[in-house]
């Protein structure tokens, strides 16, 4: 009798693994049996661990899922156009879940039942990691094979804990050199504390239709914002050449121009069917004459990367996601156009339909109005698709005018906050309410309890984007109006203060002892009035990724009120100013006159007082030699007050961190408070609590 052969004995690999919760740690691999594929064909593949260079796990769907998926494809087949419908939209729900029946339907016999199901699976639009079914493991040979993986878990120690992790928890596997890990920091052998599989997020209600007013002041400059939102115009693009040097970092489009990756730069790919291109188009989407976007006969594909991650050689990017987006689209029926959205997994969070209001309304050039299609979602969308209805017949849909907020990444839950650490690992989980010289108590995704994690091995951090909502109290019909107000305000104002610091807040009121300014997310400021420099209603607005440009005042600006200029055509005269603008403006009693009345100039009062403004109100009182008088704001340019000589520039408090808002405004702060919900910051000369979810992130700054 041969006596059975003796197993290796256990081998440990340095590896970095990426949990499907959002962490990045790194630990040692336990391996005691080599990993064993069985690819698609049923071919059995045994892979050496010296073998293994990387693994990328695909996401293990729910067998209950995937045989929801099934009975939903053999509804497709109804009579009754309800059952198909609901059908369709179980599956769109579903997403790479319903991937392995839809690929096993898309060779049906049934030539219907297989273009349904390939047009699915083109509509999900599988990418990158979201298009593996199973896993794909790369070989240090560079070759690399896929199917599904066993043994179905893996046992990782690591200096948070030994963890035994279901394939189901993870997301990618990397292997490390032993200099890239400290072994005397690991946890000591033991039995593996088993990680449970996260919990789906359920997709009911996480997004909605997005109407907002806001909209209708669409038509500025490319690389302008809408409340801190890129604007895509198809008139200009980022230059592809501006990082070499170039000089200009926007070039003009021409009718033609492929758009599939020209904004790429901003986090923004277009694709359309396939040998379908995107292109810009000479037909306008509104009154106004210029350029849009177009995919002939097909519908259109909106996919965020983050940006500068696109590789234009590979195609490979860094999957992005954004809360809102939308656009105008060609005046049209009621219900001829749609826009869908979903999430990274391919999940259909929404799909909203053109009212058609428009269609009937002609503008300027005998051209109908166009009509603004949006969605807002608390879950990340990472793609959109305007498409057009049956009823659309060969029509093609024009889009112009694209507007969405900041572009994040999504490899990890909407609910779960990110720490990044110095020794290069992430972890993603809940933040648990700590005193800050205690550090961040943070559960982890694959831990049962908090860790304490000290500020000083905290390079960066993000709330989470999406916490439980509590019961709010019902607005009053005049914190209604007020908020409906504010929303109305446009971008944030430049904002200058005596200590030399500068930032973008809007503008809210001013009396005799205090400023009150909103910074975006609508957290109010409120400082004394004494440390403001300069108010500049119009600052120059910085292209989507860029910091604003600082405000200043120049050596001949005094303080006083400075009016908006008309913009004229090159080489157009210029009308003179009147000789005495204050005795055209001032009231023969001191009410308040709208100055936008006048069709000349406005000159600037370098010898006016202010006293008192409001934006809400709209009106600016000052006084002069002649007394105080109200005036109307909208045509102030800037406020500038006077230099306060007994302002004792002190050596600042050095601002450890640098707080970036969702909306992309930049503040150094010094960091006083964490906690699940709120951010407590003393910046730009106050003191503010931050709510979460308006915060992008803090970054430690380098002393």
């Amino acid at each position: 009798m041969t006596a059975p052969a003796e197993e290796a004995a256990p081998v440990e690999l340095p590896v970095s693994i990426a949990t499907a919760g959002g962490s990045r740690l790194r630990g040692f691999l336990s391996i005691e049996k080599p990993f064993i594929v069985r690819t698609e064909s049923g071919a059995i593949q045994r892979i050496a661990t010296g073998q293994i260079k990387a693994i990328l796990f695909g996401e293990r769907p729910d067998r209950n899922q995937e045989n929801e998926a099934l009975v939903a494809l053999g509804d497709l087949q109804s009579d009754q156009y309800d059952v198909r419908e609901k059908a369709l939209a179980r599956l769109r729900a579903l997403g790479r879940s319903a991937v392995r029946p839809l690929r096993q339907t898309s060779t049906s016999a049934d030539a219907e039942v297989a273009a349904r199901a390939r047009a699915l699976l083109a509509e999900i639009n599988l990418q990158n990691a979201a298009g593996v079914i199973g896993e794909r493991v790369d070989l240090a040979d560079g070759t690399s094979v896929s199917g599904e993986l066993t043994p179905n878990e893996i046992v990782v120690r690591s200096r948070w804990g030994k963890f035994r992790f279901p394939l189901s928890c993870l997301e990618a596997l990397t292997v490390l050199t032993p200099a890239d890990i400290q072994a005397e920091g690991m946890a000591a052998a033991g039995d593996a504390v088993r990680v449970r599989a996260p919990e789906r997020q359920a997709m009911q209600a996480v997004a909605e239709r997005w109407d907002d007013d806001a909209m209708t002041r669409l038509g500025a400059p490319m690389g302008k914002t809408i409340s801190g939102m890129p604007l895509l115009m198809m008139d200009r693009v980022p230059n592809p050449d501006a990082n070499a040097g170039a000089g200009k970092k926007m070039v003009p489009t021409k009718v033609g121009d492929a758009l599939e990756s020209a904004y790429a730069a901003w986090g923004v790919l277009f694709s359309g069917e396939p040998n379908v291109r995107v292109q810009v188009s000479g037909d306008p989407v509104g009154p106004e004459p210029g350029f849009s976007l177009e995919a002939k006969n097909s519908d259109l594909n909106v996919t965020f990367v983050m940006p500068g991650s696109f590789n234009a050689k590979t195609g490979i990017s860094q999957p992005g996601g954004v809360t809102a987006i939308g656009a105008m689209i060609s005046p049209a029926q009621r219900f001829t156009y749609g826009l869908a959205v979903y999430d990274r997994a391919g999940r259909q969070l929404a799909e909203v339909l053109n009212v058609g209001f428009n269609d009937d309304v002609i503008l300027a050039n005998n051209i109908r109005a166009s009509e603004f299609l949006g969605v807002r979602s608390k879950v990340p969308i990472a793609r959109a698709r305007f498409f057009r209805t049956a009823d659309a017949g060969t029509k093609d849909i024009n889009v112009d005018d694209i507007v969405f907020d900041r572009v994040v990444t999504v490899d990890r839950p909407a609910t779960a906050a990110g720490v990044w650490l110095s020794s290069g690992e992430r972890l993603a989980g809940t933040v648990e309410a700590a005193a800050l010289e205690e550090g961040i108590k943070l559960r982890a995704d694959f831990q049962d309890t908090a860790a304490a994690i000290s500020l000083e091995e905290i390079e960066r951090y993000e709330p989470a984007r999406q916490l439980e909502e509590s019961a709010k109290k019902e607005d009053t019909l005049e914190e209604k109006k007020e908020k409906a107000k504010r929303m109305l305000f446009g971008s944030p104002h430049g904002i200058l203060l005596q200590s030399g610091e500068s930032f973008r807040a809007l503008f809210l009121k001013l009396d005799d002892k205090t400023v009150r300014l909103m910074l975006p997310g609508r957290v109010e400021l409120e400082l004394p009035r004494q440390t403001l420099r300069k108010i500049d209603f119009h600052p120059t607005a910085a292209d989507p990724g860029e910091l604003p440009g600082a405000v200043s005042v120049a050596d001949a600006e005094k303080p006083g009120v400075d009016f908006r200029r008309k913009e004229k055509p090159e080489g157009e005269k210029v009308d003179a100013p009147p000789a005495d603008p204050k005795a055209e403006a001032k009231p023969e009693k001191k009410v308040k006159k709208d100055l936008l009345q006048g069709t000349q100039e406005l000159e600037a009062m370098p010898d006016a007082k202010i006293l008192e403004a409001d934006m809400l109100t709209g009106d600016l009182t000052i006084e002069d030699e002649n007394g105080p008088w109200t005036i109307g704001l909208a045509p102030v340019k800037t406020l500038v007050f006077p230099k306060d000589q007994n302002v004792r520039k002190a050596p600042p408090k050095f601002r450890d961190w640098v707080l970036t808002l969702r909306e992309g405004s930049r503040f150094e702060i010094v960091l006083t408070g964490i906690s699940v919900k709120e951010i407590t910051a003393e910046m730009a000369g106050g003191t503010v609590i931050l709510p979460s979810h308006v915060v992008d992130s803090i970054q430690k700054q380098k002393r």
